[in-house]
């Protein structure tokens, strides 16, 4: 018989958030392996328990958030406003719900059938919270936590009469209970900290999706004529502003050069610059099964890195995924190491007044029909292959 696994993450059914997306791409690979029960918040604020491909995912719903969601006018602003104070008077400010459903949830499955291991993906924190108030109930099951992105950063909202080194120290105690702990390349090779903390802890690489067959060639998206050009993901003024890609591709002259945008996030910047640019075009946020299709029809896929070291983008590893080319906008003084390597992208500063429109339009314009292979991407990031992170996962849960 199987093993039983339970996973629990962030925002992940029906749509899934970026952390989310990566815990169900670690379910899929380890379901031949494993019955795997997996924990999530609902995206739509309904509960619903649901069978896919071998997984049964059980997304949860509640708190301030569920009671915005399904409220309207001004009872809508209030239950907004509640939630705004829970973010300042909480440690796990408005996810506290999060943490206690998903721990009852654990419960309740382990009843039916024992849990042999959990895995608890972070972002939210409340996921390694429900794991880690499980694991004190059950000292024999086996405890992995996975930390994408830290709870404790400058950028978040912190609760009253918590210093960030508070969050920090509150954070790995946490982690300590855990019978292991993977963090992100990116916390793992900047947080010395926390690898020295840790009795038993790894880097877990991104996975770069593997390429799935293209789909019909009878329909696309796109113009061919065009060079058609991709953001999908989120904006951010902070960390993942979109200001000098949106000025450089305004002032491209080369009307066969499209940017679409598949965004959320900085809509007044956005839409101001799709009003002037009718190059600029806005779609908005879709399903991933959507998006699999726009990237297998798009020319040239646009990347924007983060300001916060700790944070590098997963859909970065989207991309590389589809052999397509990048265009990478960067901070700091150059490109990280995982675009560096990368054979097709342009690499340039995330600076207003510094790219020259001119140069990139002529780049994007070499760039058309360019294309590497799975074996090269396998070859440049080995152990970003599904192959070697499911080894990793079975070796360690």
């Amino acid at each position: 018989m199987k093993k039983h696994l339970a996973i629990i993450c962030g925002v992940m059914y029906p749509n899934a958030s970026a952390t989310g997306i990566c815990a169900r791409r670690f379910a899929g690979m380890l379901s031949t392996d494993y019955d795997i029960d997996m924990i999530c918040m609902a995206s739509d604020s309904i509960t619903a328990e649901v069978d896919n491909e071998n997984i049964k995912i059980h997304a949860l719903s509640g708190g301030t958030i569920k009671r915005e969601t399904q409220s309207t006018g001004a009872i809508k602003r209030l239950h907004h406003i509640c939630g705004q104070v829970q973010i300042k008077a909480r440690f796990l400010g408005n996810l506290q719900w999060f943490a206690d459903s998903a721990f009852k949830k654990l419960i309740e499955i382990d009843k039916k059938r024992s849990i042999d291991a959990v895995f608890s993906v972070c972002s939210p924190l409340a996921a390694h919270v429900a794991a880690m108030n499980f694991k004190i109930e059950n000292e024999s099951v086996r405890w992995v936590a996975y930390t994408v992105d830290l709870y404790a950063t400058p950028e978040r909202i912190r609760p009253v009469g918590y210093s960030l080194s508070n969050m920090a120290e509150k954070e790995m105690n946490i982690l300590d209970r855990a019978d292991a702990v993977f963090l992100s390349e990116e916390i793992f090779g900047n947080h010395q900290e926390m690898v020295d903390r840790f009795r038993n802890v790894s880097r877990l690489p991104y996975v770069i999706p593997e390429r799935e067959q293209k789909q019909d060639e009878g329909s696309n998206i796109f113009e061919k004529d065009n060079i058609n050009c991709v953001f999908a993901g989120s904006f951010y003024t902070s960390i993942r502003n979109p200001e000098t890609m949106l000025e450089t591709f305004s002032k491209m002259n080369d009307d066969r050069i499209i940017l679409h945008l598949y965004s959320s996030g900085c809509d007044e910047l956005v839409n101001k610059h799709a009003l002037n640019c009718k190059k600029i075009i806005v779609h908005g946020r879709v399903s991933q099964d959507v998006i699999k299709k726009v990237y297998e029809d798009a020319d040239v896929l646009i990347n924007i890195g983060n300001a916060n070291e700790d944070f590098v983008p997963s859909k970065t590893f989207e991309y590389i995924g589809t052999g397509k080319p990048i265009i990478n906008f960067y901070y700091g003084s150059k490109p990280d190491s995982v675009m560096e390597r990368y054979p097709i992208v342009i690499n340039i500063p995330n600076e207003q007044g510094k790219v020259d429109s001119n140069m990139i339009e002529s780049e994007i314009c070499k760039l058309k029909n360019s294309y590497i292979s799975n074996d090269e991407i396998e070859m440049i990031y080995p152990e970003n292959t599904a192959h070697y992170i499911k080894e990793f996962l079975m070796n360690n849960l």
